[in-house]
């Protein structure tokens, strides 16, 4: 075996110093040495080298980019080629090379530090790729850089505290590796920094308030990972900052006030900690917001009022907390809210009922919680709502009919409440609805039978209306629907279900109808009847008075 390798090895060299002879003399000759070397290390990059026994520019080679004279390489981008192997020390024989980048391949072992003597590189980028082992010393001689991404690659060790010592910094990514112990405070003095990404990996310790002197930064985003202890009030000094992640951390403590001083944060993640208290009501000057997070924690207490200053707002997630109250009206009156995501909370009252009047609402869901009332009727006047959630509450009255326009509708999940009335007509043409549960509620009358023309459904469930009765729908995903989609309703037949028998259905409209006309009529004359008999009586009741009297 050790034979075999000393061959390969053989073979290696001596297709390197063949493909060097043609370049000998040549006025690149280092690089070109370099590339090749590159070229058989990682067993790819087929059309390097020289063509008809005659030497090749490199500067014609895939990926690779020459100064205006084609004297230097300036460049070098070998991304998504599916490269293997190593990268050889000959690498830092390219002096002059400005920007590196082998991403998305297939690298691995230890990243070599003969990179770190390309003095003249700005740009360094090696995401997804497998290196492994701790990132290794003298990344500071990079003097010139301005954006490193490692991200997603299987580094271990410490955050390599070198990165503290690049002035021109901007970029910096090591999300993605297994990099352990807590973020150093010398983080907080890469003063050029607008983006800083330490997520998905096994950090831990509480947060470096150091941070917070990161004044340039626009970009944080150090979630997922395990940290003690809150969000540094300090933060409030990155008045730059418009992306703020830090999910997934096991954060603790509460949500601090001063985060209302980032007046360009447009995204703030802080979902599934254990952060716990009231939201400050001062997060309502946050004016920029677009996205807000803070689902899966211990939040307590209610929306603040204050939240009706974010115009700006898209995403509000507050699911799975312990919050309580009522959705403010105000909330109705964000122009831009696409997603209202509060479920299973402690929320109660009635829903706001101009919700969705003057939003492109795109999903709701307010399941999970103690809301009573109607279903607001406007939820998909914006023409954009898909998702409609809101099951498990205690909401009254009708399927509000302005769903069957709702073309965008592809899940509508309104079971477990107390709604009553008929499914409305013409939900079944909904050409995208692919979820409908209907169940346990006590809604009456005939299924619609346009949902025979609903190819789209997947899932359909009226259990548990006791007053639903007549013919089921047979065409279509209903040719072999489970019979218990309709268990509890033991009016309805046909199809999966037992034969209809001709007996009509006591809560059809037609029969209603006559039923309404039927006694209004026996109303009217029993009304008639009565009135008759009370004038009869008092007539009586005066004749014998008046008999009375005249005998006295």
């Amino acid at each position: 075996m050790g034979r075999f390798y000393l061959v390969i090895a053989l073979f290696f060299l001596v297709c390197l110093e063949i493909q060097s002879s043609f370049v000998s003399g040549y006025p690149m000759k280092d690089e070109t040495r370099a590339l090749l070397a590159l070229k058989f290390a990682t067993g790819g990059l087929g059309d390097w080298g020289e063509e008809h026994n005659s030497p090749v520019s490199p500067c014609l080679w895939s990926g690779v980019t020459c100064d205006q004279n084609k004297t230097k390489v300036i460049s070098l981008d070998l991304s998504h080629r599916n490269l293997s192997g190593f990268i050889p020390d000959d690498i830092q024989s390219l002096y002059h090379l400005k920007s590196l980048n082998l991403s998305n391949n297939q690298f691995a072992g230890a990243f070599p530090a003969a990179v770190f003597n390309l003095g003249k590189l700005r740009a360094l980028d090696i995401n997804h790729n497998g290196f492994t082992g701790e990132f290794p010393t003298g990344i500071s001689a990079l003097e010139l850089l301005v954006s490193f991404n490692a991200y997603s690659n299987n580094f271990t060790g410490s955050l390599p505290a070198d990165f503290a010592r690049l002035p021109r910094l901007r970029r910096l990514n090591l999300a993605g590796s297994y990099f352990i112990g807590s973020i150093s405070a010398e983080y907080g003095s890469m003063g050029s920094l607008i983006y800083l990404n330490l997520a998905g990996n096994n950090l831990s310790g509480p947060i470096s308030p150091e941070l917070g002197r990161l004044q340039r930064l626009r970009r944080l985003e150090i979630g997922y990972n395990s940290y003690s202890g809150g969000i540094p009030a300090e933060f409030a000094n990155l008045t730059e900052l418009e992306y703020l992640d830090i999910a997934s951390s096991g954060l603790s403590g509460t949500i601090p006030v001063e985060l209302s001083s980032l007046k360009r944060l447009r995204t703030l993640f802080v979902f599934r900690n254990n952060l716990a208290g009231p939201i400050p009501r001062e997060l309502g000057e946050l004016i920029s917001l677009q996205l807000l997070d803070l689902s899966q924690n211990m939040i307590t207490g209610p929306i603040p009022k204050s939240f009706a200053g974010l115009k700006n707002l898209q995403l509000m997630n507050l699911m799975i907390n312990k919050m309580s109250g009522r959705i403010p009206r105000a909330i109705a009156d964000l122009p831009n809210l696409g997603t209202l995501m509060i479920w299973n909370n402690s929320f109660h009252g009635e829903l706001p009922k101009q919700l969705g009047r003057n939003q492109s609402l795109r999903s709701v869901d307010l399941s999970g919680n103690h809301f009573t009332g109607a279903i607001p009727l406007n939820l998909c006047t914006g023409g954009k709502l898909v998702k409609l959630i809101l099951f498990s509450n205690r909401l009254t009255g009708q399927i509000p009919s302005s769903l069957s326009l709702c073309s965008t509708l592809q899940r509508l999940r309104l079971h477990r409440n107390n709604l009553t009335g008929q499914i409305p007509k013409g939900i079944g043409f909904l050409s995208k609805l692919n979820y409908i549960d209907l169940s346990h509620n006590d809604l009456e009358g005939s299924i619609p039978a346009d949902f025979n023309n609903c190819t789209s459904l997947e899932f359909f469930d009226v259990s548990f209306n006791s007053h639903l009765c007549g013919p089921i729908p047979t065409q279509g995903f209903f040719k072999h629907i489970d019979s218990r989609s309709f268990a509890g309703s033991p009016g309805l037949c046909g199809g999966v279900l037992q034969p209809c028998s001709n007996t009509k259905c006591p809560y059809d409209p037609s029969t209603k109808n006559k039923r309404k006309v039927l006694g209004a009529v026996l109303g009217v004359t029993a009304g008639g009847t009565a009135v008759g008999l009370l004038v009869t009586l008092i007539w009586l009741r005066k004749q014998y008075y008046r008999r009375l009297k005249a005998q006295g």
